[in-house]
């Protein structure tokens, strides 16, 4: 959608455009954030995936991201030779790879931290901090309830 300012009137006041105008511009503030230091979308998820659960085999990463395997496996190899990850044989099954967060990465992972907090700051620009938060309920509220619908089919 390229805006919902191109639309009739009828389908820009509507929910569903309204949503994904704003997810676009979401979107766009992120990656202009991260852009800023020459981060990616996945390199946050990646390393934000580490430092709530340590040494993931690629496939767990895959899963605890929503990347699919090329795209870890991408990431992965971008952010090991940054040092912001090492790879390491699994002790139980040395086949298996797994991925660690360094402290080069926390600390990478802290700076891309307060980058979005900017980029929340940025697309919010404007409400109050009430308006924030209701808007935040009024979100996580309608993500609870279709969340709930998906994971009963």
């Amino acid at each position: 959608m390229a805006g919902t300012h191109h639309l009739p009137s009828q389908l820009a006041s509507l929910p569903t455009s309204l949503v994904a105008e704003t997810a676009e511009i979401a979107r766009d503030c992120v990656h202009r954030s991260l852009a800023a230091v020459d981060a990616r979308e996945h390199h946050y998820l990646v390393l934000a995936a580490l430092r709530e659960v340590d040494a993931l085999t690629p496939s767990e990463l895959a899963r605890a991201t929503g990347l699919d395997g090329g795209d870890v496996a991408a990431t992965v190899n971008i952010l090991t030779r940054a040092g912001h990850v090492t790879r390491t044989a699994d002790d139980a099954a040395r086949r298996r790879t797994r991925i660690t967060l360094t402290d080069t990465g926390r600390q990478r992972l802290d700076q891309l931290d307060r980058l979005l907090f900017r980029a929340q700051a940025a697309l919010l620009v404007g409400l109050t901090n009430r308006e924030r938060l209701q808007l935040i309920r009024l979100l996580t509220s309608v993500l609870d309830r279709h969340r709930t619908e998906l994971d009963h089919r």
